[in-house]
């Protein structure tokens, strides 16, 4: 039975460590979430082309949006 409980015992101890060195990589790079809605009185027959740092990165037409995620340091 002193084998079983020390096998348990290992492999909880080895997921702990993994769950926290997960869990400090996620904190270490935040993301977050850009969205962008062109609304109804944009005009018809239109799109608004989305620009971040001078690259064009979607254009958006009547009824659709703009909606993604933002790596950290701005690079998409």
């Amino acid at each position: 039975m002193r084998t079983l409980t020390s096998y348990l015992s290992r492999v909880v101890l080895i997921l702990t460590l993994f769950s926290a060195v997960s869990v400090a990589n996620a904190a270490a790079y935040p993301t977050g979430r850009l969205i962008v809605i062109r609304v109804a009185n944009f005009g018809w027959n239109l799109a608004a082309n989305l620009k971040i740092d001078g690259q064009t990165v979607g254009n958006i037409v009547q009824g659709r949006r703009y909606d993604h995620r933002a790596p950290p340091g701005g690079m998409f």
